[in-house]
């Protein structure tokens, strides 16, 4: 047979054999190439791998539209991951559902996803990856089975949340008071980041972690109750919370991490959790950022307020102080400039410099206490009229606060002075009280200071008269001892 002969059969070979090849490549039904030295699969639009007795989610068709739910198994095999990438830029998905055989999602998972609407998680994922749900800005839902194991799941960052959601879903109801099961132990770092519908949480005494950011950025959280079995909270664990009015926590923690309440400046109720047994100041420093924080309250069992623990708290109007209280630390109130009174709890036996120096409101303090506490050298009042400066702000205390001491043994007073004068007791004013008719009664001190100003513009003299008064008021025990 010649050549010229030969050469349809050869380009019919050939033809063939490219036919062949290309359907061995792209067919969607059989496993037919390799990448990265696996065989790779296809399934109703999704692309997926089997390694170890496990299948993976590598891909998925760009055609792919509408709901999507991956099957538990395929090939034979459980899917127990979703590859990084896997859902990247599938533009026509608009929900998908994660079996409870996924216990592993990729980096960038779900990423670009602009019609996703809904996400359905499956009760077997412990890891996601991150930034798996960035820029699934149409994403409205979270449909979760299990809060506990939910609690579990370790997210690399915050974009490895379903952030964007506006509903987190619990077993088919929309969650506003979130509550963590009891037998928790951990709440994983961002677990509940930017869940808008969450408006108050409650964790059980069973925690005792709380992780990075876990519940912060919710815009619609209003109160949030941490007990003091929880020793450990991560950076920023309630920040960015523009909602959160009232809060319940531990007095102190182990580990406490920076930026607490950063951003969730609207706090106006602080209450530290029943059984704390210390306040901290890497605590309490928190609101002293908290320009609206109006009332403390501090439970029995505390016995120390540490050094300018509520400091600039400027809008702070209630402070409520438990019986065993020993020890108010340096400038613990100082600049609570709404601060009108204060009971001195009946334990008290230290005070110490400034502890109330700038509460220009201060109209009362009541000491319950036997005796008056040591006061650490400097001044726990300042009584002068004039402006005086103290860490760069200025400041003025009332010359008309009265301090109430119910001592009917010694039937005497105790009034605060300048610091150089210190403390001095005061001559017996109330001798004549009786019980029937404890009335106040008043020493006044009227200082007349008389200055002439300089003869001006034709001789014209002008005589200014200040003057002050002091008025110091003292009550029978009986009637105002606790």
């Amino acid at each position: 047979m010649s050549r010229k002969a030969l050469r349809p059969l050869l380009v019919l070979f050939v033809t063939a054999v490219l036919l062949l090849l290309c359907g061995l490549l792209f067919s969607h039904r059989a496993a037919a190439s390799y990448k990265s030295n696996q065989l790779v699969y296809w399934h109703s639009g999704l692309q997926y791998t089997v390694s170890d007795g496990e299948a993976t989610i590598v891909s998925c068709s760009e055609r792919t539209a509408g709901g999507v739910e991956i099957p538990e198994e395929l090939g034979g095999c459980p899917v127990t991951k979703i590859d990084e990438y896997a859902f990247m830029g599938c533009r026509l998905v608009r929900t998908i559902t994660i079996p409870d055989s996924v216990t592993y999602i990729g980096s960038s998972a779900f990423s670009s996803c602009p019609a996703l609407k809904s996400i359905t998680f499956g009760k077997g994922v412990t890891f996601v990856g991150e930034d798996a749900f960035f820029m699934c800005e149409e994403l409205r839902y979270v449909y979760v089975p299990d809060l506990a194991a939910w609690c579990n799941i370790e997210f690399e960052n915050y974009r490895a949340t379903p952030f964007e959601a506006e509903n987190f879903v619990v077993n088919g109801e929309t969650i506003t008071k979130l509550v963590i099961p009891d037998g928790v132990k951990t709440v994983k770092d961002f677990a509940f980041f930017g869940q808008d519908s969450i408006t108050e949480i409650v964790v059980p005494d069973s925690v005792t972690t709380i992780g990075v950011s876990a519940f912060s950025d919710c815009s619609a959280l209003t109160k949030c109750t941490i007990p003091s079995s929880v020793t450990s909270i991560g950076y920023a664990a309630l920040a960015y919370n523009a909602s959160l009015t009232d809060v319940v926590l531990p007095g102190s923690f182990e580990n406490l991490g920076e930026k607490l309440f950063e951003g969730s400046g609207n706090i106006q109720n602080v209450v530290f959790a029943e059984g704390s047994k210390s306040i901290d100041y890497d605590v309490t420093k928190s609101f002293s950022e908290v320009g609206k924080l109006t009332s403390v309250t501090i439970p029995e069992g505390v016995e120390e307020i540490p050094p300018m623990a509520f400091i600039h708290c400027f809008a702070l109007t209630t402070v409520n102080l438990p019986d065993s209280l020993v020890t108010v630390g340096d400038a613990a109130f100082a600049f609570c400039s709404s601060l009108e009174s204060l009971d001195i709890p009946k334990n008290v036996t230290q005070l110490y410099t400034d502890t109330f120096f700038g509460c220009s409101s201060l109209q009362s303090v009541w000491f319950y206490c036997e005796e008056f506490p040591d006061v650490d050298r400097g001044q726990v009042f300042d009584f002068d009229v004039h402006w005086t400066r103290f860490f760069g702000l200025f400041s003025r205390v009332p010359e008309e606060l009265v301090f109430y001491f119910p001592f009917p043994q010694e039937r005497s007073f105790w009034r605060g002075v300048r610091v150089d004068e210190f403390y001095e007791e005061s001559e017996d004013t109330s001798s004549d009280l009786t019980e029937e008719d404890s009335v106040l009664s008043s020493l006044s001190l009227w200082i007349i200071v008389g200055s002439a100003a300089t003869v001006l513009l034709g001789g014209a003299t002008v005589l200014c008269l200040l003057l002050r008064k002091k008025e110091v008021k003292c009550y029978e025990k009986n009637i105002y001892y606790p």
